[in-house]
């Protein structure tokens, strides 16, 4: 016997009745730093948990995951480009933030990640941040490592990972990376001239749980891929990067955005 398939007319029922798609979405207005080149749209978005949504939807195929992770990308672009077309003065694409734990199976995440793509037709560009739900799948794998496939992945894709560096988007409306080791090596003047033109910096991460007592690594929130050690040293590189680029940043358009909340990754809360 094959496996048992919801038809489409099916599915949309049960979205529509459950409403398992509902999820927050915010989005905020930014303007560029000297005030005349235009205005940047930025939505964000965390905690998507497809998992969770596919169990609840009750997919019984694959047919019907893939039906069903279609809708949510759609959906998301849809609101996107919605609050896009109702601003009257638009120069820079709109860009989403995703903030991890989008999925605890690598192989649905690369599924959501491909059907953003196939239905973005490059009118928004995406940057994520992992969770420590995506890092489930990878026990025992050094965290690097996770990070790069996911980072490699991404890229793959036309979308962005933030992990421990800096995205920004200049005035020419393209994005630009500086990678861990720059942050670490160039002084303030150097990094500022880097950026000099921007638009919009985005610094971030996992953030990590190095100062929470109670939510952390001991507790199995990364599952077999973290220890507490390595979640300690993570927090700290995390924090020291977090002091450098907000000196090096203060007063332009810095965006801070990490999966744990501020007190779990730095001492002062």
């Amino acid at each position: 016997m094959g496996e048992a398939t919801f038809t489409n007319k099916e599915i949309d029922k049960f979205i529509e009745n459950e409403k398992v798609l509902d999820f927050k979405f915010d989005r905020e207005l930014v303007l560029s730093n000297d005030g005349t080149d235009g205005n940047q749209k930025i939505f964000y978005i965390t905690d998507i948990h497809l998992m969770t949504r596919i169990s609840n939807a009750n997919c019984k195929s694959q047919n019907d995951i893939v039906y069903f992770v279609s809708h949510i990308a759609n959906k998301i672009l849809e609101e996107v480009l919605l609050g896009f077309h109702e601003l009257s003065i638009i120069e820079s694409k709109p860009l989403v933030l995703i903030g991890g734990d989008t999925s605890n199976d690598f192989a649905i995440f690369r599924l959501f990640v491909e059907k953003l793509r196939e239905s973005n037709e490059n009118l928004v560009d995406f940057i994520f941040v992992l969770g420590n739900h995506e890092l489930w799948p990878f026990p025992y794998n050094d965290f690097e490592s996770i990070v790069n496939t996911y980072r490699l992945f991404l890229e793959e894709n036309g979308m962005y990972l933030l992990q421990n560096d800096i995205i920004y988007k200049d005035t020419d409306d393209k994005m630009y990376n500086i990678a861990t080791e720059e942050l670490l090596l160039l002084d303030e003047i150097c990094i500022r001239e880097k950026v000099r033109k921007s638009r919009i910096i985005f610094f971030g991460g996992i953030g990590f749980s190095g100062y929470n007592e109670e939510f952390n690594a001991n507790k199995s929130i990364y599952r077999l891929s973290i220890d507490r050690e390595t979640e300690v040293k993570e927090t700290y590189k995390f924090e020291i990067l977090y002091d450098t680029v907000y000196n090096d940043f203060f007063g332009k358009n810095l965006v801070v955005f990490t999966h744990m909340p501020k007190d779990c990754w730095h001492k002062i809360k």
